[in-house]
């Protein structure tokens, strides 16, 4: 069916550029497990497509196969995720100081005076959202 189709599809859409808007991140920062807990988000989508192709779901199914279905990808889902979140939550603990915050010169204090600049950080976004703007109406266009 094509609601099935689409998810096998859209992830593979998806998982790409949400990697290349946490890369911006990860680049400003570079601790790896911050890379590691952003990798899980952006590909966690990807479970949605070997969950389709595992349980077939391109092909006609009754509700009870669909419920179970969706039950199944929410629990994968909400796994992911907080695993994820677990490791950028061990990024925030390992380099947090109540005195200095998060902003010192162990993370990206050196980054923070570059992007005091309105302009830059005002160029940066600018450059996010017309290149995801323009994926976006490339996938939508090729669907």
């Amino acid at each position: 069916t094509v609601p099935g189709m689409f998810i096998l599809i859209l992830p593979w859409v998806y998982s790409p550029l949400l990697w290349c808007s946490y890369q911006v991140v990860f680049q400003l920062v570079g601790d790896w497990l911050l890379l590691i807990g952003l990798i899980v988000l952006a590909f966690a989508p990807l479970l949605y497509f070997a969950l389709g192709v595992t349980m077939d779901i391109t092909r006609p199914m009754q509700s009870t196969e669909i419920k179970r279905m969706v039950a199944i990808m929410s629990y994968y889902n909400m796994f992911m995720t907080l695993c994820g979140y677990g490791f950028i939550g061990g990024f925030v603990y390992k380099y947090y100081r109540p005195s200095e915050g998060l902003v010192n010169d162990e993370t990206i204090g050196g980054v923070m005076e570059t992007l005091a600049d309105y302009q830059v950080v005002l160029v940066m976004v600018a450059r996010l959202v017309f290149k995801y703007l323009y994926t976006l109406l490339a996938a939508v266009d090729w669907m």
